[in-house]
């Protein structure tokens, strides 16, 4: 470990910057993961963009990655080796310089990581670790869904149904599949492109709405159908999409004996919003909850990422490996700003960056 390769945001809004970063030393219950994976999601061009985001500059940014061990803190000797394959979340960006995804070791905290089976891909496993956060902060800390027990797939809560809008977003299919694995009825929408991909993480689903219909009534009237809802995850989190679903849950609560929820819960950020007809609208920060809560924290890296990865009970969207290591994600990250991906994760190895 003679050298770090890193990728920094050195000032806010400035563009990134490849330079070289000290080798961190792990604490007592860190390790130092040399990274060999690592995922690109919006965040990592919203912090780059925005200065909504409370961090310290220079700021080395990313989310998820895998790779193996390289050096263990004191008080993990009997549970992690050198090489093991792991791979690691980071769920908040007040972190230290050495936590930053975007370089070639980094350092994380025991109960942020995940070990591997020999038979599962690390870039597998650096994919779905984002959204797998989000969903469990939102909808088992939030929402109040039951976790998944993975060694008993009965369908202990099915005659209560959620509508997750957006089930061809990564979220989307992401919370669709965590509520089916949790045994509730799932209702989803998708377009019709995505449709088979959706099919396949949520295969259980009563019912995938297109919800490219044109016609915004028939859109609603398509999700009135399929109800009453018990709850409602809007994983677009648009105001027009908050909207369709508004008039979804009033039309239902207007005709239906059975009361649906009046709270739309929102992958946008943003607190409680009240809207016609007493609906009401949150969005939260839902890594923060798994954050704050260790017992779900360490449920999802040592029992539900590994079992989950191991058995392919958790899906793995389509992956696009990119060359070119840590120079190449900046362009990867205008691509994601611009649309330009859909329905697939792009992943990159710091270790083929070019040295200077």
């Amino acid at each position: 470990m003679s050298s770090n390769l890193a990728l920094y945001i050195p000032s806010p809004h400035a563009p990134f910057s490849l330079g070289h970063a000290e080798i961190p030393e792990p604490g007592p219950h860190e390790l130092v993961i040399k990274n060999t994976s690592v995922a690109l999601n919006p965040l990592d061009y919203k912090i780059q963009q925005s200065s909504a985001f409370p961090v310290s500059y220079p700021y080395i940014a990313g989310v998820s990655f895998a790779g193996t061990v390289e050096k263990v803190g004191s008080a993990l000797q009997t549970k992690f080796r050198r090489l093991d394959r792991v791979a690691a979340g980071r769920i908040s960006s007040h972190s230290e310089p050495g936590e930053g995804v975007f370089q070639q070791y980094v350092l994380a905290h025991e109960d942020a990581v995940a070990k591997l089976d020999e038979t599962v891909s690390l870039d597998d496993a650096s994919a779905v670790i984002p959204s797998i956060i989000s969903v469990v902060g939102a909808l088992h800390v939030c929402m109040g869904l039951s976790l998944p027990d993975l060694n008993h797939t009965h369908n202990q809560n099915h005659e209560k149904k959620i509508l997750v809008y957006g089930g061809s977003s990564t979220l989307g299919m992401r919370a669709a599949e965590y509520a089916m694995q949790a045994g509730y009825t799932v209702v989803t929408t998708s377009s019709p492109a995505n449709r088979a991909q959706v099919s396949r993480f949520c295969p259980q689903a009563v019912a995938i709405i297109d919800h490219t219909i044109p016609v915004e009534e028939a859109l609603v009237k398509a999700i009135v159908s399929e109800g009453p809802y018990d709850y409602i995850f809007d994983a677009i989190g648009t105001p027009a999409t908050t909207s369709i679903v508004a008039k979804a849950v009033l039309q239902l609560n207007c005709t239906s004996s059975t009361t649906t929820t009046t709270t739309i819960w929102s992958s946008r950020p943003g607190g409680t919003e009240d809207l016609l007809g007493g609906v009401q609208r949150r969005g939260e920060s839902y890594p923060h909850f798994v954050e704050e809560d260790e017992g779900v924290r360490r449920w999802l890296f040592e029992e539900y990422l590994p079992l989950g990865l191991t058995s392919k009970t958790i899906s793995v969207p389509d992956i696009e490996k990119v060359g070119g290591g840590l120079g190449s994600i900046p362009g990867l990250l205008d691509r994601m700003r611009g649309g330009g991906i859909s329905g697939k994760k792009l992943v990159v190895d710091p270790w083929e960056t070019e040295q200077f």
